[in-house]
């Protein structure tokens, strides 16, 4: 009984430190994710004018970082215009980014669209004609969504802290 007693308390040590080993790795995985990919932006992303939030404007467009919270993967970057037109991209360590067109026409209708990296409507057979036709004719405000998040990209890459501080000459 008392070599029973023994090797129960062994197994549910080596059970605690199985837990405990993992849960370290996910936090050093979440860690890892959240400054590998959202860091560069978070660091350029910060204007006085907006204290505590990781938002900042630059010619008539506001770009936002929806943080990541402990243990949480679903933090988006966002650029916005005030006519209300919105690119989100939710960043991936393993799976290509995914990216999002949000859009409100002149009767306050909103529209939400997935699309891929250049700009093109995905599942394009799953949408009714009069969206795809909104979408074909929103496409000069979505390319230049695009454009702000390449430029923003790039500077949060080569960590250009002065980014929001000039205007964009495109």
């Amino acid at each position: 009984m008392n070599n029973n007693v023994r090797l129960s308390k062994r197994w549910i040590r080596i059970a605690v430190a199985a837990l405990m080993c993992l849960f370290i790795l996910v936090n050093v995985f979440w860690l890892y994710y959240r400054f590998a990919l959202y860091g560069p932006f978070i660091n350029i992303t910060k204007d006085a004018r907006f204290p505590g939030e990781q938002v900042s404007q630059k010619d008539k467009v506001t770009y936002s970082i929806a943080d990541l919270h402990y243990l949480d993967f679903r933090g988006n970057l966002a650029i916005s215009t005030d006519k209300g037109e919105d690119l989100i991209v939710w960043l991936h360590v393993i799976m290509p980014d995914e990216y999002g067109f949000t859009s409100i026409d002149n009767s306050g209708n909103v529209y939400q669209l997935m699309i891929d990296e250049r700009g093109n409507l995905l599942k394009e057979s799953q949408y009714p004609t009069e969206i795809i036709s909104y979408f074909e004719e929103n496409k000069t405000e979505l390319s230049s969504l695009m454009n702000a998040y390449a430029l923003w990209k790039e500077a949060a890459k080569e960590k250009n802290t002065l980014y929001f501080d000039s205007p964009t000459r495109i």
